[in-house]
């Protein structure tokens, strides 16, 4: 089904897009930093590894929340996640499409609605002045094109999170 290998995403932005398209993704997020001096200029490359430093944060006790004690032993039964930077050197947040790896029927809808009661609540533990918004995905080709419209910037393209990129940290 998916022809281009994790380590090759990082290609181009056309692959990448056709990539996303092919996984069966469920939930449109937004994370918003809104920290004071976030995406000063000259300092977007530390925003951007303090954003991933909290998304790093956020996935994991998401998926915590979401399949309990042992899910760093379960990796089948993970979040499975694009995150794609925007307006590092402005008001820095990402966007992201994510589906329940694994999850069918009503354990998908479990693990859904756990996503979307939880994820805003753990998200400002991490970034107490962060907001977060969780949307369904009626239109998944639309969804993607959001979270990768602005991966032309090199920036933004250099700092994006694949789908399991934290899966062998969690180990």
């Amino acid at each position: 089904m998916n022809d281009l290998a994790v380590s090759d995403m990082k290609r181009t932005p056309a692959e990448l897009r056709k990539w996303l398209s092919s996984w069966p993704f469920t939930r449109f997020v937004t994370l918003t930093l809104n920290e004071p001096g976030m995406g000063v200029q000259h300092r977007a490359t530390s925003t951007a590894k303090l954003m991933r430093e909290r998304l790093y944060q956020f996935d994991a006790r998401m998926n915590r929340k979401l399949i309990g004690r042992d899910w760093q032993k379960r990796p089948h039964n993970r979040m499975y996640h694009f995150f794609a930077p925007e307006k590092l050197d402005a008001h820095p947040h990402w966007h992201g499409v994510v589906c329940f790896y694994g999850a069918q029927g009503d354990e998908l809808r479990r693990q859904e609605a756990i996503f979307d009661r939880h994820a805003g609540r753990i998200w400002n533990r991490l970034v107490p002045k962060g907001s977060t918004d969780v949307k369904p995905i009626n239109d998944l080709p639309g969804g993607i094109d959001y979270v990768v419209k602005t991966l032309s910037l090199r920036l933004n393209f250099d700092h994006c999170i694949v789908p399991d990129e934290f899966w062998a940290t969690h180990l």
